[in-house]
């Protein structure tokens, strides 16, 4: 039970609680489908990575056409900041990443997108993201019909917000620019 409303401290309350080696985390109108739970577990012993999430599919949505935008959105994201964002509905982390960063990781919900937020921390502190496409998540497309101003411009602009509290478009600018000048000595 966690006394504060919010995603950021219930989310932040079951990982702390977990008692795994591996937290897996979706939400609760997800349908994961057959062997989800078989694949992250797989993945986990296969690889060397601190945390996983992988595409997601909106099964209650009659219009098809919102995955795409979401793929090249996470696709974008990607080729920003040169790792992948781990996706509420389709996320997995260490339990030993999970201590590393639960210290650091903001706490309001209306400056950062928590499960953005909680990526940056993760590969701040060296951790290895992985995305995998065959890791397929249903959710439900409700927030997308009941407010589709707030998933197609509300969710994008807490998603920079996150992005430009932790990085400032001249360091991330400068830090390229010296890790090509290296790779070229």
């Amino acid at each position: 039970h966690e006394k504060k409303q919010g995603i950021t401290p219930a989310r932040n309350a079951g990982y702390s609680a977990a008692t795994g080696d591996i937290i897996v985390r979706t939400d609760a109108d997800s349908q994961p489908p057959r062997g989800w739970v078989r694949r992250i577990e797989q993945l986990f012993t296969k690889e060397p990575i601190d945390a996983l999430t992988g595409p997601l599919r909106y099964y209650d949505l009659s219009n098809k056409n919102v995955s795409p935008i979401f793929d090249s959105y996470v696709s974008m994201m990607k080729r920003i900041l040169e790792y992948p964002l781990l996706h509420g509905p389709n996320a997995a982390l260490t339990k030993l990443m999970w201590n590393k960063v639960r210290t650091n990781i903001c706490l309001d919900d209306h400056e950062v997108h928590e499960d953005y937020d909680l990526t940056i921390h993760i590969h701040k502190m060296g951790g290895k993201i992985k995305y995998d496409p065959k890791l397929l998540m249903y959710t439900s497309g409700r927030r997308i019909m009941k407010d589709p101003l707030a998933f197609f411009v509300e969710y994008p602009v807490r998603a920079t917000k996150t992005i430009r509290k932790h990085y400032s478009v001249r360091s991330s600018i400068n830090n390229r620019s010296e890790e090509h000048t290296s790779e070229l000595q």
